[in-house]
């Protein structure tokens, strides 16, 4: 019998990992401060946790999806307590590096692991198991979790020690963001020309200027 999986954010990105979770038969206990998320969870199979401490108490892998480290922060404040020996909490936000340290640190001495695992491929990615996982951290922690994470993964790679997965991550956006700058500059320069959008992004993805943005 598999055992039951925390996740604690059930926005876009986090509703999808549960959809995904479910459809490859794992049972989810799940949390999130809006009402709504909680009650689409329960409408997708997810099961609704009282608190965060039925989550830390209950589940021996618990997946965090939030949008910010101040949120995560927050959250591992009140999970901290709880979680039990052994398990292990996996980050999938968009954090901090400084602030994964510290709750890996924090983690470690109380007999528990924390792994920062930043995704990309959004919501349809988490959704259907595509997405690309970035993970650093305890790699023994890492293979311990690793059958649950493949299954919501094409791309799963450990990259180094705890925050290198958030550091790559930011890089990763600060790339994207520079790519979507410039391909806006394209369509601009293709209306300017009187050249079709569709027709000069079919040239540019054949080339070597081609981006996951175009």
């Amino acid at each position: 019998m598999q055992q039951v999986i925390g996740l604690v954010g059930l926005g876009a990105m986090g509703g999808g990992m549960l959809a995904r979770l479910r459809e490859t038969g794992h049972e989810v206990l799940c949390f999130d401060a809006n009402a709504q998320a909680m009650d689409r969870a329960a409408g997708i199979g997810g099961t609704p946790a009282t608190s965060l401490a039925e989550i830390g108490a209950t589940c021996g892998i618990i997946l965090l999806s939030l949008p910010k480290a101040a949120i995560v922060r927050a959250v591992m404040h009140d999970l901290m307590p709880v979680v039990a020996v052994q398990s292990v909490v996996v980050d999938t936000s968009t954090s901090e590096p400084e602030t994964t340290r510290a709750l890996a640190a924090q983690a470690q001495a109380r007999g528990f692991r924390f792994l920062d695992a930043p995704v990309s491929g959004g919501p349809k990615g988490a959704r259907d198991g595509s997405m690309s996982m970035i993970v650093s951290g305890d790699a023994t922690a890492l293979d311990q979790v690793r059958p649950v994470l493949v299954q919501m993964t094409a791309k799963l790679l450990h990259i180094g020690s705890s925050g290198a997965g958030h550091s790559a991550k930011i890089a990763n956006n600060l790339l994207c963001a520079a790519n979507l700058v410039l391909v806006s500059e394209m369509a601009y320069l293709a209306q300017r020309a009187g050249l079709s959008l569709g027709n000069l992004l079919a040239g540019i993805n054949a080339g070597s200027g081609r981006s996951g943005v175009s």
